[in-house]
């Protein structure tokens, strides 16, 4: 079996992007009528911090969409569905690749702090 894990992509929602967008832009919203209003009952945006667990949720959703397919599967017999060319990814892989997606300056300023 190969370890091959690019396949082709799925279909992108581009309304959860939307989505995620508002949800962030609404948090930086409270913060700011938070420090202008002073936090209290006033304030236009109550419940900002809603709009994290809901761009938390939405990122997670989008993740495990995109992901879904392409997992190990579990050790079961084989049968003629599990024949064929199929490529899965291991949860080592799965976190690597987020990992260089997401945190290459950081993982360069952490090289650079361990050789200081």
């Amino acid at each position: 079996m190969s370890n091959n894990i690019y396949l082709a992509s799925k279909p992108r929602y581009e309304i959860l992007d939307g989505l995620r967008g508002v949800a962030a832009t609404l948090v930086v919203a409270y913060h700011l009528l938070e420090t202008y209003y002073g936090g209290g009952p006033d304030q236009p945006i109550n419940h900002g911090y809603l709009a994290v667990d809901f761009f938390f949720v939405l990122s997670g959703f989008v993740i495990g969409y995109a992901y879904d397919d392409r997992w190990e599967p579990h050790p079961l017999p084989p049968s003629p569905k599990s024949e064929g060319e199929r490529h899965y990814m291991t949860i080592w892989a799965f976190f690597k690749r987020r990992l260089i997606r997401l945190h290459p300056k950081s993982l360069q300023s952490d090289k650079k702090y361990l050789i200081v």
